[in-house]
């Protein structure tokens, strides 16, 4: 079982990679075009505009995800894409109807004053139209489709490379080419994604099934918020306390700790309908149980990665006014790892179908991260922020796991956390230690990373579980060479 959950990550992994890569592929160009200080205000830009796709989006995104395999037949499953495609419709056209007047308002909140409320408007709207783009990937995840959604994902990456090229560098438009182009990208897209849709499932709006999708997903709603507080509310505290420079310097540190949850985004692609499917087998506990084992393992790996090599790509990749970014990197994909352990975490929750628990975990330590800012960032700027960002993600896994466990219990190798947190510190030690040339730091920060990952990977299989499941793969796998 775990077999296929590697399996299916790997490729769902090119496709989210794919999908994350225009930021990073445009830092050259961003850090060398824009100014720190414009950097921090595409960033703030960018938030307003997620939080209010996070709440018209109505958690109907994840609902087709959950009911697509508890449809009768293929009439039914046409049924649920279709009625949850005019639901998000609904939602996206009152949407824009809302929020666009609102913008000036906005605008006036995050900045004070109006001098950004044209990117304001632009970039709310294409956060709301990029939902007609989610919507048929996460369609092509139900179904077990990941190449397809690999392609896709492909076909976005080069659109918006494109147009970020033509609109920011050949155009020189600056700020107003980066919003542009993350708008003209999810039109394109999205109005072929729903053509495509509406060919395949047609039109239909089922009640039945509206009540079951926007009773799952709702809860969604204020959870996604409280994730939305927890991941970008310190950008409104540093843009009205710290100097703007030191916004744009954060808001790159957190792309490269962010690298993190591109990563648990491939994990979370295969694992819930992997995790949906499995536990419903006559061993499905075991199986759960290491996967979630091995999804700890798998992220402090890449989290301890992120970390020891930020810093040298750093000084590669972008200008010397932006090197300053490099030491908010540790504190800030520390803090992704909790946000990654909080996938395993919540296994009972979801198999319980108790969302509402998450909702509530998820807003308690919205709360904290807000008294956090509130207290921290005023005094310390943007090394506030990464304390707050730190210990707010701490308590989130704290309290996910403590809930989740008591709607339904499942049974965690908290051994894996605690290695994990260990490893993370001795690559947050090592990645302060300056004291040696490039070449030299690159090749002794590799050296580290091999040591951690092949350390894990001992660990996680000395259990006996994973060597019965490991022979069980090659004894297969033997027997499919020598039938072939």
């Amino acid at each position: 079982m775990v077999r296929h959950l590697l399996k299916d990550s790997a490729v769902y992994g090119i496709g989210v990679v794919l999908s994350r890569l225009v930021g990073f592929l445009m830092i050259p160009v961003y850090t060398r075009v824009l100014s720190p200080s414009d950097y921090g205000v595409i960033e703030t830009i960018t938030r307003i505009a997620d939080v209010f796709g996070l709440i018209l989006a109505l958690g109907v995104v994840g609902s087709l995800l959950r009911f697509y395999n508890e449809a009768t037949d293929e009439r039914d499953r046409r049924a649920l894409v279709s009625t949850t495609m005019i639901l998000l419709g609904i939602a996206t056209a009152g949407g824009i109807l809302a929020l666009i007047p609102m913008a000036p308002w906005l605008t006036r909140l995050t900045f004070g004053d109006v001098h950004h409320e044209e990117l304001v408007r632009l970039a709310m709207a294409g956060m709301l139209i990029t939902s007609f783009v989610q919507l048929p990937l996460t369609l092509f995840r139900a179904q077990g489709k990941p190449w397809r959604f690999t392609l896709i994902s492909l076909f976005q990456l080069i659109t918006a490379l494109t147009l970020n090229i033509v609109l920011v560098v050949h155009m020189r438009m600056g700020l107003l080419g980066v919003v542009l182009s993350g708008l003209l990208t999810a039109a394109v897209w999205g109005a072929v994604l729903t053509a495509y849709m509406l060919r395949s499932v047609g039109i239909h709006f089922e009640r039945a099934w509206a009540r079951e999708v926007l009773a799952y997903g709702l809860p969604f709603v204020p959870s996604a918020l409280a994730q939305f507080t927890l991941h970008f509310s310190d950008r409104f505290f540093l843009v009205r306390t710290a100097p703007i420079d030191e916004l744009g310097l954060y808001a790159l540190a957190y792309r490269f700790a962010m690298l993190v949850s591109v990563f648990l985004g491939v994990l979370a692609n295969a694992w819930w309908p992997w995790a949906f499917r499995v536990a419903k087998e006559p061993e499905g506990e075991r199986h759960l149980r290491d996967g979630a084992a091995f999804l700890l393992t798998a992220a402090t790996c890449f989290c301890a990665g992120v970390i020891l090599f930020a810093g040298p790509l750093i000084r590669i990749v972008a200008a010397e006014p932006f090197w300053g970014a490099e030491p908010y990197v540790a504190p800030l994909a520390a803090a992704y790892w909790f946000f990654a352990a909080k996938l395993p975490f919540s296994l009972g929750s979801h198999l319980a179908k108790r969302t509402g628990v998450l909702a509530g975990a998820s807003t308690a330590a919205a709360i904290v991260c807000l008294l956090l800012n509130f207290w921290w960032i005023p005094r310390y700027h943007a090394w506030g922020a990464a304390a707050s960002t730190l210990a707010s993600f701490a308590i989130l896994a704290a309290f996910v796991l403590c809930s989740s466990h008591v709607v339904r219990p499942v049974r965690h190798r908290l051994s894996a956390a605690a290695l994990g947190l260990l490893a993370i510190a001795a690559a947050s030690l090592w990645s302060r230690i300056t004291a040696f040339s490039f070449t030299l730091d690159l090749l002794l920060r590799g050296l580290l990373w091999i040591a951690i990952g092949l350390g894990l990977l001992f660990w996680l299989f000395r259990d006996s579980s994973y060597r019965i499941r490991w022979n069980e793969w090659r004894a297969g796998a033997a027997r499919e060479t020598s039938g072939s």
